[in-house]
């Protein structure tokens, strides 16, 4: 005899509904995360006590209180929703091994901290493999890691804190150097300090996406003054676009993407802001290609393991 979810009669769908349900406690906040309106949520949740028999949640006009059974109900929901995701990890990573497929996820900059030379020493390792990139935030490389749609991720030092289930790798150490206009007033100088820039405006990546941005506002908070930040940018390219056309603004980036270009004047900032490079990823969903990738990675700062 097939069971009620063989059978079809509880669906998945059920299951995710009455989860969601049971860690907000209210029907409207569940809809809402879930893209439905309550009505539908609520005919699905009294469906599949009909189907199991059993009173799932006592109702009430402001929140939701699982009974005894609804709370055992939430514990096997986990249980299920993390064996179905680490059963379709498993089989994601056997399709990669079969395609020798390695995805990576970084932004613009890391190509211009001497990524050709990675790439070099990945082909030799693996001269049959193919590399997908996906130019995302460092937040989303998260995201994409821990479910699996990515293999590694590349980020800065400040967005590997706090990364845990995820281990990290230093690719490449370097520090964050300020940037501006060769019609900038810093422009006949070779050094500057943060205090230096606090009468200036500064243009950052956008701090939602770059913990880097961040740290570069705590350090000049630390310092005693509050930056003025005049834009906030998604991209590399356009921050350092604003820098070329603009001649009354500063950023502060890592060294190599200041170096990347001879259109700005570049500047050693005395504060030693560390921009190293880092790779992260899951040790256990690492396929044998994203290995190989992560021993090409590795030999960038350490050439003689090559």
């Amino acid at each position: 005899m097939k069971g009620l979810v063989e059978s079809g009669r509880v669906s998945l769908k059920m299951l995710r509904y009455f989860y969601v349900l049971s860690q907000t406690e209210h029907f409207g906040k569940a809809a809402r995360l879930l893209n439905i309106t309550a009505s539908p949520l609520s005919f699905k949740i009294r469906q599949l006590e009909e189907l199991l028999g059993v009173e799932l949640v006592y109702r009430n006009s402001r929140h939701v209180e699982l009974t005894e059974a609804g709370a055992q109900l939430a514990c096997e929901c986990r249980l299920i929703f993390d064996h179905m995701d680490n059963a379709l990890n498993k089989v994601i990573r056997i399709g990669r091994e079969q395609n020798n497929i390695v995805n990576i996820g970084l932004n613009s900059s890391v190509f211009q901290a001497g990524f050709d030379q990675v790439m070099t020493r990945f082909r030799k390792l693996c001269p049959d493999s193919k590399v997908t990139f996906h130019e995302i935030s460092p937040i989303e490389q998260k995201r994409r890691l821990i479910d699996n749609s990515i293999d590694l991720g590349l980020v800065r030092y400040s967005d590997t804190e706090n990364i845990e289930p995820l281990s990290r790798m230093k690719c490449y150490e370097e520090n964050m150097f300020v940037v501006v206009s060769h019609r900038h007033s810093f422009s006949s100088l070779k050094q500057v300090s943060l205090w230096d820039i606090r009468q200036e405006e500064i243009i950052l990546l956008n701090r939602n996406l770059s913990a880097t941005a961040q740290m570069v506002v705590n350090s000049c908070l630390a310092l005693g003054f509050n930056p003025s930040i005049r834009q906030e940018v998604n991209e590399v390219q356009t921050l350092m676009e604003v820098i070329r056309v603009c001649d009354d603004v500063v950023a502060v980036v890592p060294e190599s993407t200041a170096r990347a270009s001879n259109q700005f004047h570049i500047l050693e900032l005395r504060e030693k802001l560390p921009a190293d490079l880092y790779a992260i990823y899951l040790d256990d969903q690492l396929t044998r290609v994203g290995q190989q990738f992560l021993k090409a990675l590795q030999s960038a700062s350490n050439p003689e393991e090559v």
